[in-house]
């Protein structure tokens, strides 16, 4: 009985037939796999991409505002030097009225005079 059973070909062509069902079957589930892993990653490439274009945007803008700062800063800087030249012409200039002062002798004189 098992032999004729094994040497029926509807048994065999039913044994293969179900091979290739489950192998179809099988293959699909691989390519649904595949494909929900490639979506995925697609997914991740996207989050990063815009992660990247984020850094990007925050690295130009501290970029502007470190440019910002160092104008900032020469001007600062310009404006110190000014000042000082300033204040030593200031200097400057008491050093020359307090050589123009009158001395309480010149003073006593000049009523003297008049």
């Amino acid at each position: 009985m098992w032999l004729s059973f094994l040497t029926d070909r509807r048994v065999w062509f039913a044994v293969a037939f179900l091979l290739v069902v489950c192998a179809a079957y099988g293959k699909g589930r691989l390519d649904q796999f595949r494909i929900a892993q490639i979506e995925a990653q697609k997914v991740q490439i996207d989050l990063k991409d815009g992660h990247i274009k984020s850094l990007t945007r925050s690295i130009k803008i501290n970029a502007e505002a470190l440019e910002n700062a160092v104008i900032r800063a020469q001007t600062r800087e310009a404006e110190q030097s000014n000042l000082e030249q300033k204040v030593k012409d200031y200097e400057a200039q008491l050093g020359q009225a307090d050589a123009c002062i009158l001395t309480d002798d010149d003073v006593s004189r000049l009523q003297d005079i008049r």
